[in-house]
């Protein structure tokens, strides 16, 4: 195997962690944004759309503004882009 064909396969891997973590995180902004919210006004776990995404940043933000999990799932979203530019790179579709 060619030194690009190994770069490309971790580049994936980095892309596919940053989006397991990516998830996850927000799941766990979900879960915080609801321990404060009542019963019947929950954010739900299932369907997201942008304007759901922007909701719970903001939302979590303003419930906790010195919470962390916000920064690291822009930082999970940042090693997808990186890793996927990479695979791009190596696959030889952009440069």
């Amino acid at each position: 195997m060619s030194g690009r064909v190994i770069i490309g396969i971790a580049a994936f891997c980095i892309a596919g962690t940053g989006v397991f973590l990516g998830n996850m995180l927000t799941m766990i902004m979900i879960g915080e944004i609801n321990r404060k919210r009542q019963e019947g006004d929950l954010v739900s776990y299932i369907g997201f759309t942008p304007q759901k995404s922007r909701m719970i940043f903001r939302e979590y933000r303003r419930l906790y503004p010195n919470g962390k999990l916000h920064i690291y799932s822009y930082l999970a979203v940042v090693a997808v882009v990186a890793g996927m530019i990479t695979v791009a790179v190596c696959a030889r579709i952009i440069g």
